[in-house]
């Protein structure tokens, strides 16, 4: 765990949970992301925040051979429980669990598996969650924020591997997060691919960023200044 800003006084804490090849020992890309978000929140809103980096699982490999398999999800869902619980000890605190690609997997097993505490997930370029719908995470599916940019092609590739059905009793494609069957909000991106979604300045983090500190809640653009100027961020 590596922490920007101090969890234990804070009073919006994000957990960002990376996905594929996240090595302790190749672990600056997903720092430099929690730094931005910690940079882009600490100006957004009001509140204290802190952004955390779990890698408290091991995470798979290689995309091919290892990505495609629940066994990093399943192992690693007690951990991330037994992590987010431990944060909830303050009832004060607003939670936000934020998975990147198999991070995503790992967030949806910890629902299955049991009750995730969190008020707020964000999935970010997600695969699936092996759950089918949005209100199966435990937060409500107004408190389930979804992006997907242009370019990535990981919710397609990871539909028969890590999406679910929407048990509606007749047969469905498994249905991915950023699926419009599956609930939830999509969030506005203007990044492109799998992994620019953490872009300086970009609406992408911007939108991560107002999730963290409760902002989206009033489903309005201008209610910051220094974001109201941004392209509208729902669609």
């Amino acid at each position: 765990m590596l922490a920007v800003g101090n969890p234990d006084l804070a009073e919006n804490v994000a957990v960002y949970v990376p996905g594929t090849t996240a090595q302790l020992d190749s672990i600056g890309g997903d720092i430099d992301r929690v730094a931005n978000l910690y940079r882009r929140s600490e100006k957004y809103g009001s509140g204290s925040v802190a952004t955390i980096m779990w890698l408290g699982y091991d995470a798979p490999d290689t995309i091919i051979k290892d990505a495609s398999m629940d066994k990093y999800a399943e192992r690693g869902a007690p951990d991330l429980l037994s992590f987010l619980n431990g944060l909830e000890v303050d009832q004060d605190k607003h939670v936000t669990a934020l998975g990147h690609s198999y991070g995503s997997v790992v967030i949806g097993e910890g629902a299955n598996q049991g009750d995730l505490r969190a008020d707020e997930i964000i999935a970010v370029g997600s695969p699936g969650m092996h759950v089918g719908q949005a209100k199966d995470l435990d937060v409500g599916e107004d408190h389930v924020w979804i992006q997907k940019a242009e370019g990535d092609p990981v919710p397609a590739l990871g539909r028969f591997v890590h999406g679910s059905s929407a048990g509606v009793g007749i047969p469905t494609l498994p249905l991915v997060p950023s699926d419009d069957g599956f609930g939830g909000t999509i969030l506005s991106t203007d990044t492109h691919g799998h992994s620019d979604y953490w872009k300086a300045e970009s609406v992408s983090l911007d939108n991560q960023a107002k999730v963290i500190m409760g902002g989206h809640e009033t489903r309005e653009v201008g209610d910051d200044p220094e974001l109201a100027p941004r392209p509208m961020l729902y669609r």
